[in-house]
């Protein structure tokens, strides 16, 4: 087990990867949320970095954009995920906490999250 931070530490080695050496090892990154994947990407490269093989990355929640299966895709990673955005919205939906109204917003949301953030500043 490694533990990956955002950015090398900026005193003492500097390393940006701690704990035992990840060169030549399958690794399984794990995270506990997603949304765009760029922190994700990040330490994937991080370990690539120090000669890792990035076999998946791991995460507990995701709000499945877009831009995050872009980002996997393009970084070559296999992303697996224990509960979704659609998931959790849709068992609300079920249970009647969320109206009609509300999903179509939240859909509206994740099909671009920029754009309908300045709608409703």
């Amino acid at each position: 087990m490694a533990y990956v931070r955002p950015e090398p530490k900026k005193h003492g080695m500097g390393r940006q990867v701690e704990g035992p050496h990840t060169d030549g090892h399958r690794v399984v990154l794990i995270e506990d949320l997603i949304s765009t994947g760029g922190s994700s990407i990040k330490c994937v490269e991080a370990l690539r970095h120090e000669d890792a093989q990035v076999i998946q990355v791991l995460a507990l929640f995701s709000y499945g954009l877009p831009q995050a299966d872009a980002a996997f895709r393009e970084a070559g990673v296999d992303l697996a995920v224990l509960a979704t955005f659609p998931e959790l919205a849709a068992k609300a939906a079920a249970k009647g906490i969320l109206d009609t109204r509300d999903m179509e917003s939240l859909a509206e949301w994740r099909s671009d999250t920029v754009a309908w953030s300045k709608r409703h500043e």
